[in-house]
């Protein structure tokens, strides 16, 4: 008998933290706010083009150090450099080798580390795979910071570990306060520009560029899977740095070499970020329409100062959190939950993240479908413009109410959800749900509940349930059997 890992799996499933693999199809039909390719360079055609012709010449044989360097990584670590006006940059396969081989690279024995409590799980590992003291500041608190760079004046060296733009909620670091504390109490800044590049600085190239000095900055983190579009990240620094983490930094010393086609393609998204400024100012302006219409929800984001495209609602229970994202997904919404360990337990949500094609109409249908989940009487208005009401019923309605659409995902159990919701509002004493026939391992009746708090007790439970997510007559059929009209009635 091997390990029990069922028995792990089902824990995760009884607190409602069961994680799986989603496929978020490229489908004209869904708006996507859930990917990171905020420019739309995933799929441009440079981007493509430039990957293509580097494919045709080689692949990956081995580390950088023993065979697998190529001139597509140099090309790349130079045209990074100009761009960032740094020394040099180092290629690394993805964001999180990049911030664990930076930290091997700086952090001596004894260092203190001070790291903001948000940070993420990557720049977390990194520092637990250090030999140095590690100290968890609390989000976003500059005189918490101060607190702990005082604390740790007998360290060796002080390292300020931050992201500059945080991954959940979009709030922006107060970096030119850190940098004046790394002035005064001698310590060094480590920024993860992951959220910031492309959309941030002059040319794309971070909050770090925007800053009045960059001194007591030393190095940073740039990820290509972001708004680039592509893969890897760049660490950038000076070309001490560079060459030292070809002999400490362990997660660039002992893996594969990226593909070279990755470096090219990164390369040309650099370009086109560049050359059109416009993409980001598309995408921050969705974000701002987004934000202005949470808060009129009474939804008011995380970080809701911020510019950035992410804007993140706080919901509570990861069941909360799932339900809604669920629902959202059956109008044509493709927008994933956040649960812990990814948020802190109470913190469950919905990250959305705008993108330079977004349009008002884009925004505003993901804004009537959220006020039809929290039971709305009307559309809500953003920035100023009117919007027509939607009729709904004042007075309860005292016959049973059949929910019907032609397929599955069209938004069923959403409107079941607000009928009930504008029931109760109406007065309806008794207000009761009940799918009869359920197809697909999401219980329809579990998310109405999440919506609504009806009392379960008097919500039966399905008298059928079918594995297969499709049409009753499609389920039954893959699981070899008959639904009767008559057979369900009599039960």
């Amino acid at each position: 008998m091997g390990p029990d890992f069922d028995a792990a799996l089902a824990r995760y499933r009884s607190e409602g933290l069961e994680r799986r693999l989603v496929r978020t199809a490229r489908d004209a039909r869904r708006l996507d706010f859930t990917t990171n390719d905020t420019l739309g360079l995933a799929t441009h055609p440079a981007v493509r083009a430039a990957a293509r012709a580097a494919l045709e010449e080689v692949g990956s044989g081995g580390s950088r150090l023993l065979g697998g360097d190529h001139r597509e990584h140099v090309r790349l670590e130079e045209a990074a450099a100009a761009w960032l006006g740094v020394e040099a940059t180092r290629f690394f396969p993805s964001g999180y080798q990049a911030n664990i081989g930076l930290l091997q690279t700086v952090v001596e024995p004894g260092d203190a580390i001070l790291s903001d409590a948000m940070n993420h799980a990557s720049l977390i590992d990194a520092c637990r795979l250090t030999k140095g003291t590690v100290h968890i500041v609390p989000h976003l608190d500059t005189p918490g910071m101060e607190a702990a760079l005082r604390a740790a004046q007998d360290a060796p060296q002080r390292w300020i570990l931050v992201e500059s733009v945080y991954s959940m909620s979009g709030a922006p670091a107060p970096l030119e306060a850190l940098h004046d504390l790394a002035t005064r109490y001698d310590a060094w800044l480590l920024v993860d520009e992951a959220h910031a590049v492309g959309l941030f600085g002059p040319g794309g190239v971070g909050r770090v560029g925007t800053m009045a000095s960059v001194e007591r900055v030393a190095a940073r983190v740039l990820t290509g899977g972001k708004a680039l579009g592509v893969a890897g990240a760049l660490v950038a620094g000076s070309r001490a740095l560079a060459d030292l983490m070809l002999h400490r930094a362990r997660s660039l010393m002992f893996t594969t070499a990226p593909m070279p086609s990755m470096a090219a393609a990164l390369r040309a998204a650099i370009r086109l970020v560049e050359a059109h400024p416009e993409r980001a100012l598309r995408a921050k302006r969705a974000a701002g329409r987004l934000r202005q219409g949470l808060a009129r929800l009474g939804l008011p984001p995380a970080g809701e100062a911020s510019e950035s495209p992410i804007a993140y609602v706080r919901l509570g229970t990861p069941a909360r959190a799932h339900h809604a994202a669920t629902s959202l997904r059956s109008l044509g919404i493709d927008a994933h939950p956040v649960r812990p360990p990814t948020v802190p337990p109470g913190h469950s949500g919905i990250r959305f993240v705008c993108r330079a094609a977004h349009t008002d109409a884009d925004i505003d249908a993901l804004l009537d479908a959220l006020a039809m989940l929290l039971g709305t009487t009307q559309a809500v208005p953003v920035a100023g413009e009117p919007r027509e009401p939607v009729e709904v019923p004042h007075q309860p309605f005292e016959r049973p109410v059949v929910i019907v659409g032609t397929d599955t995902d069209v938004g069923k159990t959403v409107a079941s959800a607000w009928w009930a919701l504008r029931q109760r509002h109406a007065g309806a004493a008794d207000v009761r749900y009940w799918k009869m026939v359920q197809t697909g391992t999401v219980l329809d009746r579990d998310t109405v509940l999440a919506l609504t708090d009806l009392d379960p007790a008097t919500s039966p439970e399905p008298v059928v349930t079918l594995p297969l997510p499709a049409s009753i007559d499609q389920a039954a059929e893959a699981e070899e059997t008959t639904v009767r009209v008559g057979d369900v009635a009599a039960r």
